[in-house]
């Protein structure tokens, strides 16, 4: 049989290392090799395993800017010290329901970035959610976010002269 080299590829989280691969304990991301060899040491089949880490999650979000009503939407931010592409999972309140905010599932962005969508005649008034982020099926972390909705900045209209309308 003539040497061989087989290519594996995995994925594994913080709280589950060591990682155990042909007797060696891999704690880290990096590439790992172990070597099969014959009875008479001629023939050999070369293991190399590129092993990716998911560190400890831990995130928390960025102060919310000024939104007001009218607005499409508005970003929400945070920091980690892990990855900084996300999936995450908002869940609205029930009064924020009412307002018409919808659950929402989907991905940061590089910038740790994602949109909250505004329901189109979204009253002023302080409402919130939870924000779930998931660091690719390892860890989950919860945050609470309240917000607070604002009037439109176009609501007061400067008229006749020094009147507000």
């Amino acid at each position: 049989m003539p040497e061989e080299t087989i290519q594996l590829y995995d994925t594994i989280c913080f709280g589950l290392l060591p990682y155990d691969f042909y007797g060696q304990s891999c704690t880290e991301s990096g590439t790992y090799r172990h070597t099969v060899k014959s009875k008479s040491g001629c023939d050999s089949i070369h293991y190399v395993l590129d092993l990716v880490t998911y560190q400890k999650l831990a995130a928390e979000l960025d102060p919310v800017s000024e939104i007001c009503s009218g607005d499409p939407s508005f970003d929400m931010t945070y920091k980690t010290l892990s990855d900084t592409s996300l999936e995450f999972v908002i869940t609205f309140s029930e009064k924020a329901k009412q307002a018409g905010f919808v659950d929402t599932i989907g991905y940061t962005d590089t910038q740790g970035r994602f949109s909250i969508n505004l329901p189109k005649d979204v009253r002023p008034d302080t409402y919130s959610a939870t924000i779930s982020l998931d660091n690719h099926g390892c860890e989950q972390v919860t945050l609470e976010l309240q917000f607070l909705v604002l009037y439109s900045s176009d609501i007061i209209a400067q008229r006749w002269n020094d009147f507000l309308g």
